[in-house]
């Protein structure tokens, strides 16, 4: 094993900046600091034996990035996620995908914050619109399915059960105090 320090390092298409080392007979690449590949992507962060691990950066060339805990090259554990169309997810997250608890917020001004699964609503929420209306409740699969209540900006709601995002003949209206 060489030691690592302060330097470029170019394997194929791929440049290293920072403290890294080739640690293996197979050049697989281990240290700190910034790794860019020839389509633009980068990762700042650490690499044992050629994987992401520990906490890094990752940019794609659309101007998504995520930011935080890696395991053997996924993005697992707890992070922040922001998309190129401006939402920003702050929270758990499995494959890279927002998954457990977390928050997202929406560049409309929209918000969620909940569970999620793959990327979906799923499980307990709750989401408010920008125009004031919200709803607090179960989801499955980014609908709202099960028990729940939905406000509306004017102080009225309607709570009981929805099935995929509609509300069902299970419920009650509920008037705004006064």
């Amino acid at each position: 094993m060489s030691a690592p320090d302060s330097g470029v390092l170019v394997a194929g298409n791929t440049t290293y900046r920072g403290a890294f080392a080739i640690v293996s007979e197979t050049g697989e690449v281990s240290g700190t600091g910034t790794v860019e590949w020839a389509n633009g992507e980068r990762f700042r962060g650490s690499l044992v034996k050629g994987k992401r691990q520990g906490k890094g950066r990752f940019e794609w060339t659309n101007g998504q990035w995520y930011e935080g805990d890696w395991v053997n090259d996924r993005a697992v554990g707890v992070g922040v996620l922001q998309f190129a169309g401006g939402n920003r997810y702050e929270g758990a997250v499995q494959d890279g995908e927002p998954s457990g608890r977390g928050v997202l917020v929406f560049a409309s001004g929209d918000r969620y914050a909940g569970e999620f699964l793959r990327g979906a609503f799923h499980g307990q929420g709750s989401y408010a619109w920008k125009n004031g209306n919200r709803y607090e409740g179960a989801w499955v699969m980014g609908k709202k399915h099960g028990q729940g209540r939905f406000y509306w900006a004017s102080g009225e709601a309607w709570e009981g059960e929805f099935r995929d995002d509609l509300k069902t003949d299970v419920g009650r209206e509920i008037t705004a105090s006064r």
